[in-house]
């Protein structure tokens, strides 16, 4: 169960607490038959030893029709995956975090350009993107109990002074770490970050026509 919890406690985005219930049906009032016959018919009182179904009762194949009912069709991963220690409530909950995170990965998409003081492109800066993701598979995220990651790219300016980072899964982006004998990045800001969430307005949209301008200055 430490897996399950670690994943709880590393992305309580979502508790997914509410249980299906199944109410039993009222009786209908009787009602004359559309034929005139004066003889009323009635449905049958419900049997009042019946226990609605829940994720605690319920078979394997009710638990999953519970759960999609509320979260949407399970995945094959989704339904193969769930420890047999494992309550169909807990992982109810799991299969719900999961989504909502893997639901925040964009693609990361980037352009940038280093340039002088004088705006002259400096070739050969080596520099670090860092991209957090939510973690794709969820037997992946039980097996690391982690949900969430960070890919470090090391990238180089060409002659042009630019850089880039193309269509990689993930949902924010950080640049920092310009280096380059005989310059230093100018200014006091050592890392620009952006963010690449789809539900976010101010994610990045990256233009390759209009990349970010990073500067660096001589050193004396």
């Amino acid at each position: 169960m430490a897996i399950l919890f670690g994943i709880t406690v590393l992305a309580i985005i979502l508790i997914f607490h509410r249980r299906d219930r199944i109410t039993p049906p009222l009786p209908v009032e009787s009602r004359p038959e559309k034929n005139g016959d004066p003889t009323r018919s009635q449905r049958p009182l419900p049997d009042p030893t019946r226990q609605p179904k829940t994720l605690e009762n319920a078979t394997t194949d009710e638990a999953i029709a519970i759960i999609e009912g509320e979260l949407g069709n399970l995945s094959r991963e989704e339904r193969e995956s769930k420890p047999e220690d494992a309550s169909w409530q807990e992982w109810a909950h799991v299969v719900s975090v999961h989504r909502i995170m893997k639901s925040k990965n964009g693609k990361v998409t980037f352009f940038g350009k280093v340039v002088s003081a004088e705006g002259e492109p400096i070739s050969g800066v080596s520099l670090i993107a860092k991209i957090s993701y939510a973690e794709s598979s969820l037997i992946k995220a039980i097996a690391s109990r982690e949900v969430s990651g960070e890919k470090r790219l090391s990238l180089v300016t060409d002659d042009s002074g630019r850089f880039e980072v193309r269509n990689v899964e993930g949902m924010d982006l950080l640049v920092l770490e310009f280096r380059k004998t005989g310059y230093e990045i100018a200014g006091k800001k050592k890392y620009w970050g952006y963010s690449f969430m789809p539900a976010r307005l101010e994610r990045h949209i990256a233009n390759p026509s209009i990349p970010k301008i990073f500067t660096m200055k001589r050193v004396e």
